[in-house]
């Protein structure tokens, strides 16, 4: 009995740490330039960028119609979104915790009754699971607009499939508010959206040929779905996101062999939830249960692959799906081993330090900037601000800068926001200043006598060849540029990237995989992706803060079209 206690408020104990542990980087993590500022403000009849806040229900829905014309065609996502940045930031912040939290409820629905004696400890080991092993916390959740999109309507999404799942493995009947969860998802993802609307096909289908009869509620589903998904599609925005997303992409090889590489890597990301089963003692399985979700991940992995460009928060809906698959194929169990919840707290608990360490360093720019916006109010004004994304090397850290060009998107959603003329990067920290302090260093000769490393010629991009690498100090006293002087002209086809490897473990494991494939999954550390033409010679200037934390960098082109690395990528080691 004691022993019973002890395991329950361990599960507790857990539960309300990761509440906490959650909360206290929703709070930390700030607003980012763009879409975060944009819904701030009424969307115009022209153009997106507004200067006035909503205050009633008419406004609302003027925006929302600018919006669906004008910018974007998922239409209830964006309209809650606009609502409720109109409340202090910390009700937005508590309420995106319980939204992850009420996630793993979600999961665990159609298998709910499996678990009734156990309920509190599959519970718990689910929800730190999602914790540590979601592929994209920075971009569908931190992401004040991106939460909303990807984890708020993903619970309805996930309430769909559930019910979906329930009829084909139960016969469960589809609900009247079944219905209504299907009103509210229709205009939330267009992949997810067909993605569900194929799945309640299939099992329309499925229940026509056993019952020679169509369910009436789900036939309404599938209707409404169906509109959802022409009514997105019938949107001005959407003709014009697409061709500003995917004009100039083209289909290739190397572009097959990527996007076949994310969906493996996808695949690796969801088979990592099979680590449950380790954590449940005396199991068994039935995976015959699990196969219509096994059906949505494959539709929903086809449609992706369709799809030029797969972004990695693309990737959270079928997550969940996984999560699902694994959890519905568990028939019996004895109990959630004890050592497991440990283990895994403890896990936890360490990645959301290493989290704070990296939003504590962009907390206090990103405060000094909100600080300069909201004392200036001169609409003639230019106001300065700081970039901070390069503080910030984490795949899980959501960061996102403005530009030296003051018309880029980012840098007008925050000048129509706060009424000031324009906005900048701080000469300090900008790109732009930076290359004509360096243009000026090359011209007057100094830029040989810095600290470098000889590579000879390089051939690795047909006749581009890597001459130096140059070590400069930053204005930052943590802050070192690296320059990389290459022999050609630049083709506006193909970048240079240049990537970290660090001292931790993570890194270390992924020297086991080969160049061209461990780039990918190193820290991304270029900022200048254009660079200075002087000459013969084509200059790029990648500030890197804490250089000494990386054992080793790795440079290669990349294609823009291709969406690949192009040629052999060149390694050198870190000079502090």
């Amino acid at each position: 009995m004691k022993q019973n206690i002890l395991y329950k408020t361990l599960n507790l104990l857990s539960i309300l740490l990761l509440f906490i542990g959650i909360y206290h980087i929703n709070i930390l993590a700030p607003l980012v330039p763009g879409d975060d500022y944009l819904y701030q403000n009424i969307f115009p009849d022209n153009g997106i960028y507004g200067n006035q806040k909503p205050h009633s229900l008419t406004d609302f829905i003027e925006s929302s119609i600018n919006h669906y014309i004008n910018y974007n065609y998922r239409v209830l996502p964006h309209f809650l979104l606009q609502v409720l940045l109109t409340f202090p930031q910390w009700v937005f912040d508590l309420i995106n915790t319980i939204v992850f939290f009420i996630l793993p409820f979600i999961v665990l629905r159609p298998v709910a009754d499996k678990f009734k004696d156990n309920y509190i400890d599959i519970y718990t080991i689910t929800l730190l699971l999602i914790w540590l092993l979601h592929p994209d916390l920075s971009w569908s959740y931190f992401w004040t607009t991106g939460s909303v999109s990807y984890s708020w309507f993903l619970i309805l999404q996930l309430f769909l499939l559930s019910s979906f799942y329930l009829k084909w493995e139960r016969g469960k009947d589809i609900s009247s508010l079944d219905i209504l969860v299907a009103v509210f998802c229709c205009s939330s993802n267009e992949a997810i959206v067909l993605s569900l609307f194929i799945a309640g096909g299939v099992l329309a289908w499925r229940d026509y040929s056993v019952k020679a009869v169509f369910d009436k509620k789900l036939f309404i589903i599938l209707i409404v779905l169906l509109a959802g998904g022409v009514f997105m599609l019938l949107s001005p925005s959407f003709t014009t996101r697409i061709h500003n997303t995917y004009s100039g992409l083209k289909e290739s090889s190397f572009f097959s062999v990527e996007k076949l590489m994310r969906q493996a890597y996808f695949f690796f990301r969801i088979g990592l939830f099979a680590l449950l089963y380790f954590c449940l003692k005396q199991k068994t399985y039935q995976f015959n249960s699990s196969r219509f979700l096994l059906i949505v991940l494959l539709v929903f992995s086809a449609i992706m692959f369709w799809v030029p460009i797969y972004e990695t928060r693309s990737s959270v809906f079928p997550f969940f799906v996984g999560v699902m698959f694994f959890i519905s194929a568990v028939k019996d169990y004895r109990e959630v081993r004890s050592w497991s919840i440990v283990v895994v707290l403890i896990i936890s608990v360490i990645f959301y330090l290493n989290l704070i360490e990296h939003y504590k360093h962009i907390e206090k720019p990103f405060e000094r900037n909100l600080k300069k916006l909201n004392a200036s109010s001169d609409k003639s004004e230019i106001v300065y601000l700081e970039t901070f994304c390069p503080l910030a090397m984490n795949s899980n850290i959501m960061c996102d800068d403005i530009y030296a060009d003051s018309l880029h998107f980012h840098n007008q959603s925050l000048s129509s926001t706060f009424g000031v003329h324009s906005v900048i990067p701080l000469g300090a920290y900008s790109i732009y200043e930076r290359n004509l302090k360096l243009e000026k260093a090359i011209l007057e000769n100094r830029l040989e006598l810095l600290s470098n490393t000889k590579v000879g010629c390089y051939h690795f991009l047909n006749e581009n060849c890597l001459e130096n690498i140059f070590y400069t100090k930053g204005e930052d006293v943590n802050q070192t540029n690296i320059v990389v002087r290459v022999s050609a002209k630049p083709d506006l086809l193909y970048t240079l990237i240049l990537r970290g490897a660090n001292h931790s473990f993570y890194h270390r494991l992924l020297d086991l995989l080969p160049l061209k494939i461990r780039i990918n999954f190193l820290d991304f550390l270029e900022r200048d992706r254009k660079g200075i033409i002087i000459g013969e010679n084509h200059y790029y200037n990648n500030p890197v803060y804490n250089i000494d934390k990386y054992r080793y960098f790795v440079l290669s082109y990349y294609s823009y079209n291709a969406h690949n690395i192009v040629g052999e990528p060149f390694i050198f080691e870190s000079e502090n």
